[in-house]
């Protein structure tokens, strides 16, 4: 058996994966976990393919930028209205 986990768009992405000895179901709660872990692979591929920096060294079109926990470390535009939602 083979586990993948894919972060991908229209574009390419990125693909982690594990051979298996034996077939695993992953119960729900630990799909929807690796389901955002593949999310996250899918927006860094997204923020690498795009280089283009402001002066401040993020992205162009971010809006919000969080820490690993959460924590707003910057907003701006629709991002900066909805901060209390955010962080």
């Amino acid at each position: 058996d083979f586990l993948a986990i894919k972060g991908v768009d229209g574009t390419g992405g990125a693909v982690l994966g594990v051979f298996l000895p034996a077939l695993v179901a992953l119960p729900p709660a630990l799909r929807a976990e690796w389901d955002r872990v593949a999310a996250h692979l899918g927006a860094a591929h997204r923020l690498l393919r795009r280089r283009a920096r402001r002066a401040d060294g993020l992205p162009e079109d971010a809006e919000a930028v969080l820490d690993p926990g959460g924590a707003v470390l910057h907003a701006e535009g629709e991002a900066r209205a909805r901060r209390g939602e955010l962080g």
